[in-house]
């Protein structure tokens, strides 16, 4: 009696199918150089010493067909738009709250450029990787991250027909002093090996930071009736699905191929947790505790679910098997929290003249609030904001000495006042730095960093104008009046016919 032999399930055989029409459909991308070395049309600089021995057999998790991939982003851009003609036909921008508004002309600007940023990233990581399946994926990311700038460029043409302030967002993001840290780090990373760009776009920022801001914030926005951009953000999130799991599949399969690639891995991880989480001061931290009338959580909350417990926590339990440890700067952005938003909200208000978007004094209900969910509020910045309610001017014109790593003010503080690290002596020229971690990052890679201006450089050379009016023109801030404070001195402000 003959036995049926055993056979293949349908599920596993499919599997199998795509998995080999992908690689076919990558497998071009891969092609031996006849007119230069490839050496030369992959540097090995741009492996960095990363440990692989056959770069075919790297794996894109989606296998994603281009055809695929236009139909779904099709159906999801036909979504978001119906959100927007129906936001503008009936007028959405009147009910949303004043504060958030103020707030969204430093978030869509800076949002829309740092997609543009990502993008380029991604084209770089495209061409060097000498992967050909992280080449494709990284390639439709680029796509991705380039419809979302255009999108982001909707939102700010639609809010634009009815309040100032949402245009020049290009001069605003190369020229002014708020945007120099986001600018700079993501630089950083188009200047990076594939790998380590992959390490700070798809696993630091996709994975912990945009959950942040595409997920807890949006909630965020809603309550405080902003629902186009809610949808915006969160149709952008649906997109990061498949960037995180780039981003992971990259760092398991390293981790399996050679062990000497976990120092490289964590040394990485811990540069790009540090490095993000400094640009999500300059906008996440006061939108959670500042931006938001109606509150829905703080951002010391908010970054410990979904930064520290989902995204840290995930991590290490999913690649600690391999040796991944938590980031090493953890434990300093833990001990920042209680004080992170309010000291940049005091620096804005301070500089509230010198802005694109109006700050304004905490209320009642606020300092209540703030109060209960970081008890030492009252100590760390109440009295400043006693005073200012007293009637003291606080503006201040000039810039504070900003770090030579980061490019961010330093306005940090711990028990004994601002945190300066400090000075780095290197050919003739003195380095300043606002934490540890960054003075570390620097010194680990001098030659990269070393040779970059902070704004208070070019301001003290005189690369930059005097004239306080000059000045703003040349940061962006060609239309007068757009900073200040939004509530008129009786602490009522009227915006689109109705008081908040």
């Amino acid at each position: 009696m003959s036995t049926r032999p055993s056979r293949v399930g349908v599920q596993e055989a499919t599997q199998q199918n795509i998995k080999d029409q992908y690689k076919e459909f990558t497998r071009d991308l891969g092609w031996e150089p006849s007119y230069v070395p490839k050496e030369e049309m992959y540097p090995p600089e741009h492996a960095e010493g990363v440990h692989f021995s056959d770069w075919d057999k790297f794996d894109d998790p989606f296998r994603l067909f281009y055809k695929d991939y236009v139909k779904v982003q099709e159906k999801k851009e036909e979504s978001l738009h119906m959100v927007f003609d129906h936001a503008a036909r009936y007028d959405y921008l009147t009910r949303v709250e004043a504060t958030w508004l103020e707030g969204m002309k430093l978030f869509a600007c800076g949002q829309g450029q740092t997609e543009y940023e990502t993008c380029k990233d991604h084209m770089a990581i495209a061409r060097y990787s000498p992967a050909p399946a992280l080449r494709a994926a990284a390639l439709y990311q680029s796509i991705d991250e380039l419809r979302h700038a255009q999108n982001y460029a909707h939102y700010l043409r639609y809010a634009n027909r009815k309040l100032p302030g949402f245009s020049g967002w290009a001069t605003l993001f190369q020229n002014h002093w708020l945007y120099q840290g986001i600018r700079h780090c993501f630089e950083d990373i188009l200047t990076a090996n594939p790998f380590e760009a992959i390490i700070g776009a798809n696993v630091v920022l996709e994975i912990g930071f945009t959950n942040l801001n595409f997920v807890a914030l949006p909630a965020v926005g809603a309550a405080n009736y902003e629902y186009a951009w809610s949808q915006l953000q969160l149709t952008t999130q649906s997109d990061e699905t498949r960037h995180m799991a780039i981003g992971q599949s990259m760092m398991r399969t390293l981790l399996e191929e050679d062990p000497r690639n976990l120092p490289i891995i964590q040394r990485w991880l811990d540069k790009w947790t540090w490095r993000l989480y400094r640009v999500d001061a300059l906008g996440g931290s006061i939108f959670f505790d500042y931006f938001a009338k109606n509150k829905v959580m703080s951002y010391k909350e908010a970054f410990q679910k979904y930064f520290v417990d989902d995204f840290i926590g995930g991590l290490v339990a999913d690649l600690g098997p391999f040796g991944l440890k938590e980031p090493a700067y953890l434990q300093y952005m833990l001990d920042d929290m209680d004080q992170l938003s309010h000291v940049v909200w005091k620096y804005l208000y301070q500089r509230k003249d010198m802005l694109w978007f109006k700050t304004f004094q905490p209320d009642d209900d606020d300092r209540e609030w703030l109060t209960e969910k970081y008890p030492d509020w009252p100590n760390l910045v109440g009295g400043f904001w006693d005073e200012v309610r007293g009637g003291r001017d606080v503006s201040n014109a000039g810039l504070v000495p900003v770090c030579n790593l980061c490019q961010v003010a330093c306005m940090f503080q711990d028990e004994n006042g601002p945190m300066i690290e400090g000075p780095v002596e290197l050919d003739g020229r003195t380095y300043w730095f606002c934490s540890t971690p960054c003075r570390e990052i620097f010194m680990n890679e001098p030659e990269k960093y070393k040779g970059a201006k902070t704004i208070v450089d070019l301001v003290l050379d005189g690369a930059m104008p005097d004239d306080p009016d000059e000045f703003l023109k040349m940061i962006g801030i060609s239309e007068p009046g757009l900073g200040g404070d939004l509530f008129a001195p009786n602490g009522e402000h009227t915006h689109n016919g109705h008081s908040h």
